[in-house]
């Protein structure tokens, strides 16, 4: 086993646990339709974070040859992975009551999801920039800077239109990210 692969099942495990918890709470949600309003907000995070999540995993591949297998890079690994977990504990409501509003509760808890992903985006890319494994050209300057500009509105505003259009574009975004190169 080499070393990417040693880090890489330690952080897989943990990864897809977290995409297990936003998975499982989707179907628990669709299985219990019609008993609350679910609306688009809840469901467009959700699968934003999951792209979100899958784009870090993406990245740590692409810089998989300079990651020295450390406890530092085990420390910070865990801490993106935590991260991770607890914003998407957040994205469904635990014990949704008869009736609940599931935009409310987005409108309740986005910050407790956008901002700590938005933090660890932005760390994660400052640090790969200064390591020089990762020299953005002109359309991921321009993707990072809609993608940040986003993030921060969504983080911001209470309007449900402006944070539905928000996740649209986040979702577009990484849609584009798996296309183009």
């Amino acid at each position: 086993m080499d070393a990417f692969n040693f880090v890489a099942s330690v952080f897989g495990l943990l990864l897809g646990f977290t995409l297990v918890e936003l998975l499982a709470d989707f179907v628990r949600v669709m299985k219990s339709r019609g008993r609350y309003r679910v609306g688009l907000l809840t469901p467009a995070l959700a699968v934003f974070v999951m792209m979100d999540l899958l784009s870090w995993w993406s990245t740590m591949w692409t810089v998989r040859s300079a990651l020295p297998v450390n406890y530092g890079v085990l420390l910070c690994g865990l801490g993106a992975a935590a991260v991770y977990y607890f914003a998407a504990s957040f994205v469904f409501p635990d014990e949704p009551g008869e009736g609940s509003d599931f935009d409310d509760h987005y409108l309740a808890h986005r910050r407790k999801v956008l901002a700590p992903i938005l933090v660890v985006s932005l760390v994660t890319l400052t640090a790969l920039v200064i390591l020089a494994e990762f020299k953005p050209g002109r359309v991921q300057l321009i993707s990072i800077a809609l993608y940040s500009a986003a993030m921060t509105i969504a983080i911001i505003s209470r309007s449900k239109a402006v944070n539905s259009a928000m996740l649209a574009g986040l979702i577009i975004i990484y849609l584009i990210w798996a296309v183009v190169p």
